[in-house]
């Protein structure tokens, strides 16, 4: 995910979200749709991005991840988020994120 999103690969990232995808967390949900056309466009596109400190569970055909998403704007700027992901497994074996929650994590 953090390699497609750094790379601004769409398509890529596409094929890792169920097309009912939303994410909470920012000002206001986003959808798959909303989340691709970001991902697209380069004036939005991350100088770069790391996730650190990653946990999954799975149970059944569900996995829950959780961890840290640190990102680095073109004009220097770190964000930091915490994540919480649901991700199902279909029926061919690929997993499909469902929902992600985001949050700011604190210095």
């Amino acid at each position: 995910w953090a390699d497609t999103a750094a790379a601004g690969n769409a398509a890529g990232l596409g094929a890792l979200l169920d097309d009912s995808y939303i994410s909470y967390g920012k000002a206001k949900p986003e959808t798959k749709a909303d989340l691709l056309a970001s991902t697209a466009d380069p004036k939005k596109r991350p100088a770069s991005v790391k996730i650190s400190d990653v946990t999954v569970k799975v149970d059944g055909g569900y996995a829950f991840a959780q961890g840290v998403w640190t990102e680095t704007a073109k004009d220097g700027k770190v964000t930091v988020l915490s994540f919480f992901d649901v991700w199902k497994q279909s029926r061919d074996g690929a997993w499909k994120a469902m929902v992600s929650q985001v949050g700011p994590v604190s210095p």
